[in-house]
């Protein structure tokens, strides 16, 4: 086995070692690219984030990355995890199980280490659960003492034909598609036709809706140069010629991920938002993608949830897959102070 070492290297400071590891990874997470880290800067220009991010590397190779911030909370108290997110892992899925295993176990290692000399802040890492199994890194984290919470997303196997896909619809979902296929122009819009006036109509259905401008507009320009990069596309649908509907997604060659929409909130009596979220399926299927993430879903039947979460899952759940099991892993600061992982 090469002799492995862990050196925290930032995206920005080697991104073609990033870049290898990303495409070496069974998931290819589309969150974490340099444009989506630009975007979650603007998103809380007031917060300051130190990057820590690390790799593991043997005979100079990429085996594993943990992508992983730190920044002070509104409480004063220092925060890990990546831009506002969980931290979370990228594997190499080339390399041996063995010099996985060793190069995890070395990153939780360092991982402890970083949180002790930080006095234990409060700390969040995403375990994806790759092959419905935990990491060595998640492992380890638990052993050392942090604990987990099981969190579920919905996700849609894009290896699927089109007519799985479609059967595993909803039944009137289907029906509300078939309205947005003949009743609305629906354009993809991707780094071959999309222009700036696209993003900016966008933007101004989104005020419309939300009812105020919940974001600046530089992170309407990161997400402008996302799909001008080939890191995202947008589907719009447009009703006499004005855009009603449209929805933003995020992808890898592997992975897409829901980002945003938005519809015309007077027309709620419509199906809007279906036909646009079946051809974002479409779309992504094509361009190689073999995961659909819609993102999280909230317990239907659990207390603490609002009526509008519940009616947000259940719309998610309308358009097959499954809910997928991964775990939050962490500690809430100081609480749960944490042992080197054991050899």
């Amino acid at each position: 086995m090469a002799l492995i070492t862990v050196r925290r290297i930032s995206y920005a400071e080697n991104p073609e070692l990033w870049n290898e590891l990303l495409c070496s990874d069974a998931l290819q997470y589309p969150l974490g690219s340099p444009l989506d880290q630009e975007y979650s800067r603007a998103y809380a220009p007031h917060t300051s984030y130190r990057d820590l991010s690390m790799i593991a590397l043997a005979a100079g190779r990429p085996v594993a990355g943990l992508q992983v911030t730190a920044h002070c909370g509104p409480d004063g108290q220092e925060q890990i995890g990546f831009y506002g997110r969980p931290a979370f892992l990228r594997t190499n899925r080339e390399a041996g199980s063995d010099t996985r295993e060793k190069a995890e176990r070395m990153m939780a290692e360092e991982m402890c280490g970083l949180l002790k000399s930080l006095n234990f802040p409060e700390f969040h890492y995403l375990e994806m659960c790759s092959e419905g199994k935990l990491s060595d890194f998640a492992v380890f984290l638990l052993e050392s003492g942090c604990s987990g919470t099981p969190v579920y997303k919905q996700i849609i196997d894009l290896t699927s034909d089109e007519g799985e896909l479609r059967r595993d619809i909803r039944k009137r979902f289907r029906s509300f598609i078939n309205w947005g296929e003949k009743n609305l122009a629906i354009t993809v819009h991707d780094h071959r036709n999309t222009g700036p006036e696209i993003i900016e109509s966008f933007r101004q259905l989104h005020v419309s809706v939300a009812g105020k401008e919940t974001r600046s507009p530089e992170t309407w320009h990161l997400q402008y140069r996302q799909i001008t990069e080939n890191q995202a596309f947008l589907i719009t649908g447009a009703l006499d010629g004005q855009m009603v509907t449209a929805g933003l997604f995020l992808h890898s060659p592997l992975y897409c991920y829901y980002g945003v929409g938005a519809s015309v909130r007077e027309m709620f009596d419509k199906p809007l938002s279906h036909a646009i979220l079946w051809r974002s399926l479409l779309e992504a299927k094509r361009r190689g993608c073999t995961r659909y993430e819609m993102g999280d879903l909230a317990d239907l039947y659990s207390e603490g949830y609002s009526e509008k979460e519940k009616s947000i899952a259940f719309f998610k759940r309308g358009f097959g897959g499954g809910a997928f099991a991964q775990l939050k892993i962490g500690m809430a600061g100081q609480r749960l102070p944490i042992s080197c992982p054991p050899e």
